[in-house]
């Protein structure tokens, strides 16, 4: 690696040198956008690592054009955790921290990737996650989705003895984020068998073993989903399984109180400028959205088949 090399790497700007995971399925229709975007970063990663979960298109075959690690498992064999496992083993034994994407984002901004590592400065951080906002093409509620959740301002969050822990210290994502190897190492890497939010575990995780981790607004990425109502019922099944089986992990934090009912407002608020459909379908979709994470709490209660047909991640299920 020559002098010009290492700087865009970061290790002469003082940055931690790091490796960039991405697991891909059929990610054709993404993935020329997203090395754009990677291309236009003013540090580069060590290497990228794609593992592949059997895709029926050109994704491997691009990726490896591109220059990038690529790894093929069987698509049955996927799972959110113990995917992203592979990333602590695939990276360089120099990669200090390594950044999870999802092949569907795109880096905002040419210092996007500079921008979430650099909090790694501070040795306590074991876990930074970035902004994001929504496509071009985002419905109403999409693009409310985003700005709720990730705000302007950056915040960095640690376990607090002797006052009250948010639940919302817990959030995190698994499309930007960023973890010190070491640290990830020392609590045991992802969990194997969760049915979403793994992200959501590593961070509490971390948080709870006395590291502190971080939201970096100025890290930024667009990212989001326009979900039907069948797809938003089933994400919130998975949530609720989710919650439900986690629950000790977030005994020490105090559970939101009224968060959903200003996300709900709120959204109402965004919508009543745009005619009369998006108001009717925020009602509806807040409707199932309610009653499908109830019955996800509940899923213990039901026969596996039919969590399975309630479920987005049905593969869980076999």
């Amino acid at each position: 690696m020559d002098q010009h090399e290492q700087d865009r790497s970061g290790r002469l700007e003082g940055l931690p040198v790091f490796s960039v995971f991405i697991p891909t399925h059929n990610a054709e229709r993404h993935i020329d956008k997203l090395m754009a975007t990677m291309r236009m970063q003013r540090i580069q990663p060590r290497q990228v690592i794609v593992v592949d979960s059997s895709s029926l298109d050109r994704t491997r075959e691009l990726c490896r054009a591109a220059g990038w690690d690529v790894h093929l498992i069987k698509k049955q064999s996927f799972n959110h955790g113990g995917t992203r496992n592979l990333a602590l083993d695939l990276s360089e034994p120099e990669v200090e921290v390594i950044i999870y994407l999802t092949q569907d984002v795109l880096l905002s901004h040419p210092d996007t990737l500079a921008n979430l590592i650099r909090p790694f400065a501070d040795n306590r951080i074991a876990a930074v996650y970035g902004r994001q906002l929504p496509h071009l093409d985002a419905n109403p509620l999409a693009a409310y989705s985003r700005s709720f959740n990730y705000g302007e301002q950056s915040e960095t969050r640690r376990i607090m003895v002797d006052g009250a822990n948010s639940f919302h210290m817990t959030q995190a994502s698994n499309a930007f984020s960023a973890y010190r190897r070491r640290d990830l190492r020392a609590v045991g890497g992802f969990p194997s068998d969760v049915i979403l939010g793994e992200d959501v575990v590593m961070f509490t995780t971390l948080l709870l073993n006395g590291y502190k981790t971080r939201y970096e607004a100025g890290a930024e990425v667009n990212h989001s989903h326009n979900y039907s109502l069948k797809e938003e019922a089933g994400r919130y099944f998975d949530i609720g399984v989710f919650h439900q089986k986690n629950a000790p992990l977030f005994a020490a934090f105090a559970r939101p109180s009224g968060n959903g009912a200003r996300y709900a407002v709120g959204e109402m608020r965004d919508c009543l400028r745009l005619g009369l459909y998006w108001p009717l379908r925020s009602i509806v979709t807040s409707a199932v959205k309610i009653a499908f994470y109830k019955l996800g709490k509940a899923y213990n209660l039901l026969p596996r088949l039919v969590c399975r047909r309630l479920s987005m991640t049905k593969g869980y299920w076999l």
